[in-house]
């Protein structure tokens, strides 16, 4: 992550932005690239093994979270769809949960970012239990009495053991880029 100059992110004090594109696969992105930073696999660490020798670091973890897609997941999917959330919209044409895990798997980089489902509380929280990851997002375009979340995974005693954090810097439209402190962005 070093080398170029790197811009500061507002908010953090010494943070810098490693921006990611806005492909629909920034938040799997960022992941991938703390633990990189880290020396480690995230795919790895989540026991996701590779299918095929094509297949890469974000496709193994949009899998490893559509493997915790049930029927009650689908159903909450649905109810947001149903609501009318915007995030929700691809759900039109799905009608079960196999067919939502399969949509959870579409890489944004590949196929388009208009035709991959990008992060939200589901896909972050679940993919923080697996990891036992504390994921600190600074959200730039919240209010200010609400710009800092911390998404801790479902699993919280498992947390207490081992506790490893991420920064992510939350931009408009669910875009996600990595903070970084000295090319560092995965920390226990």
């Amino acid at each position: 992550m070093g080398g170029a100059r790197k811009r500061k992110a507002p908010l953090i004090e010494d943070c810098a932005v490693v921006p990611l594109p806005q492909d629909g696969d920034c938040f799997y992105k960022c992941i991938a690239r703390a633990y990189a930073s880290a020396g480690l696999s995230a795919s790895d660490e989540a026991n996701e093994i590779m299918l095929n020798d094509k297949e890469n670091e974000v496709k193994r973890l949009r899998r490893c979270v559509s493997r915790r897609v049930d029927d009650g997941v689908f159903a909450q999917f649905a109810v947001a769809h149903q609501a009318g959330l915007d995030d929700y919209a691809f759900m039109r044409r799905l009608p079960d949960a196999a067919a939502l895990r399969a949509k959870l798997c579409v890489s944004g980089a590949e196929s388009g970012a208009t035709r991959c489902v990008w992060a939200n509380e589901f896909e972050i929280s679940t993919l923080c239990d697996v990891l036992e990851l504390t994921a600190l997002i600074v959200d730039e375009s919240a209010a200010e009495n609400s710009r800092f979340l911390v998404v801790p995974g479902r699993e919280d005693k498992r947390r207490l053991q081992r506790r490893c954090f991420v920064v992510l810097l939350r931009t408009a439209r669910s875009h996600y880029n990595l903070g970084a402190f000295d090319d560092r962005s995965l920390f226990e």
